[in-house]
């Protein structure tokens, strides 16, 4: 796809980081499945990623930590994440 951000530039499969913060906290979670622009850098996340990512936060949070950084992993359909 051609980039939204430089206009010049076209997207290739790659690997990005995604911050996140949820009450207080932030999660750093990197190489991250993206497209990325070949001219500027710009990452573009599909929906099911950054759904699946935001459920296992959700569910894997540590307490009293206001700091994390995670990298994804991709699982097998039907297998679950640890």
């Amino acid at each position: 796809m051609k980039c939204v951000i430089c206009k010049h530039g076209t997207t290739k499969p790659g690997e990005g980081m995604l911050v996140f913060e949820r009450d207080g906290k932030t999660y750093v979670v990197r190489h991250v499945p993206a497209d990325v622009c070949t001219n500027c850098g710009e990452e573009y996340f599909s929906d099911v990623v950054v759904a699946k990512l935001e459920e296992s936060l959700e569910a894997n949070t540590v307490p009293d930590v206001p700091a994390e950084t995670r990298s994804y992993v991709s699982t097998p359909p039907g297998h679950a994440a640890v």
